[in-house]
């Protein structure tokens, strides 16, 4: 698996796509866990990608582990990092068998991710998710929504054919979390003939 995403990130980094800017969410959210009296100070940023939340949580203070599947793209969060002189850990992992202790985390951010796994495989991540982050902690990620509509000859191509949620599918796959929120974020292209559609989820473990 590693190779094909190698592959995927050289090419996004090859055709000037790897994304750059913090999602806004993210940066509310994280700003958010700042101001409270339960400020997080080790964070994994799991499924990196290109790194920009690494550098966005680095640049707040906060301890980083940035884990991907992907050598290059862990290779690119490496240069940003060095870009902005921010520190980070780099771990070589995959998100269903994350390689680390239980509740070795204060928080988790997997932004954009999830919907790369199959339905069969999502519960397995999600409960990775909930097992390393402490009982107080927080957890934050986004994955695609069942309202996405698609440039038919890019998915699988382009991008890994990604497996859309409706709401009820997204609660059942939550069960291993004490959910604080839920938000649905959408952006239109091409005259609005392609949507790209998220549920974003802000969380605990449940206890």
């Amino acid at each position: 698996m590693s190779g094909s995403w190698d592959g995927f990130h050289a090419t996004k980094a090859g055709t000037g796509h790897v994304l750059r800017w913090p999602d806004e969410l993210v940066v509310r959210i994280a700003s958010r866990w700042l101001r409270s009296g339960e400020r997080p100070r080790l964070v994994l940023d799991m499924q990196c990608g290109g790194g920009r939340h690494s550098v966005l949580l680095a640049s707040m203070g906060l301890d980083v582990v940035s884990l991907d599947v992907s050598r290059v793209a862990l290779g690119q969060v490496r240069a940003a990092l060095a870009g902005s002189k921010l520190p980070a850990a780099m771990v070589s992992g995959h998100s269903s068998r994350l390689p680390f202790g239980h509740a070795a985390f204060d928080a988790l951010v997997a932004w954009r991710s999830l919907h790369v796994f199959s339905r069969a495989e999502q519960p397995g991540v999600v409960a990775e998710m909930a097992r390393v982050v402490r009982a107080s902690g927080r957890i934050l990620f986004s994955t695609r929504s069942d309202r996405n509509v698609y440039d038919a000859t890019a998915v699988g191509r382009d991008l890994p054919r990604p497996t859309d949620l409706t709401f009820a599918q997204l609660e059942a796959l939550c069960a291993p979390l004490d959910v604080l929120e839920i938000e649905h974020t959408e952006t239109t292209a091409r005259n609005r003939s392609l949507r790209d559609a998220y549920w974003v989820v802000h969380a605990r473990p449940r206890a």
